[in-house]
């Protein structure tokens, strides 16, 4: 099974899955999943990665509650175009958010440490990565973390509209001509007491 999966990701279309080109490579990512039980990441040809997450209630933009947040790849030893690329992931993001009309988008304050999947996933495999977190959580022991049924439904299709831009955009390669200036005037969203 492991093999299969790994020849089948290893192996371009078209391709004959017996390629010598990618013989080693396949052997060595097959002993090291025989070992562990599982695929390793490598194994996947991944381009663009949106590690999404829950972040508290009470991140807002002056006195307006976010929506969520997103932050592209910081980690100084990311390969600068994988760097660029995040950010136009980030525009694609923040533009489909932006026009539903209720969604508002902060930037996250995060750093670069390589410890977190944003950074550490785009330095060791070349994937391009943006973080969104979504604002509230559905269930939490912090009560003051929980959003009712409402505004969940907004964050539930705020997910898709997000996941469906940018596969669009991928696809269609409108990704390459996003314009990262948003990044230099995109507020960062603050931690704001509840009423």
């Amino acid at each position: 099974m492991i093999a299969d999966q790994l020849l089948a990701a290893l192996t371009p279309v078209g391709a004959a899955a017996d390629d010598p080109a990618y013989a080693s490579r396949f052997a060595a990512l097959l002993e090291a999943s025989r070992e562990s039980g599982k695929v390793p990441l490598a194994a996947y040809d991944i381009d663009y990665m949106i590690d999404l997450h829950h972040q508290g209630a009470y991140s807002a933009i002056g006195d307006e509650w976010v929506s969520g947040s997103i932050l592209h790849l910081t980690s100084p030893n990311a390969d600068p175009d994988l760097v660029e690329r995040s950010k136009r992931l980030g525009v694609i993001v923040y533009d489909a958010v932006d026009s539903t009309g209720w969604g508002l988008l902060g930037k996250y304050a995060g750093g670069s440490a390589e410890t977190i999947s944003r950074n550490g996933l785009a330095v060791e495999y070349d994937i391009d990565t943006l973080l969104f977190e979504m604002r509230g959580m559905s269930d939490h022991s912090n009560e003051g973390s929980v959003l009712g049924a409402r505004s969940s439904g907004y964050l539930i299709r705020q997910t898709v509209i997000t996941l469906e831009t940018a596969t669009r955009a991928l696809a269609d390669g409108s990704i390459d001509a996003a314009d990262t200036s948003l990044w230099d005037t995109l507020p960062t969203q603050e931690w704001s007491p509840g009423e």
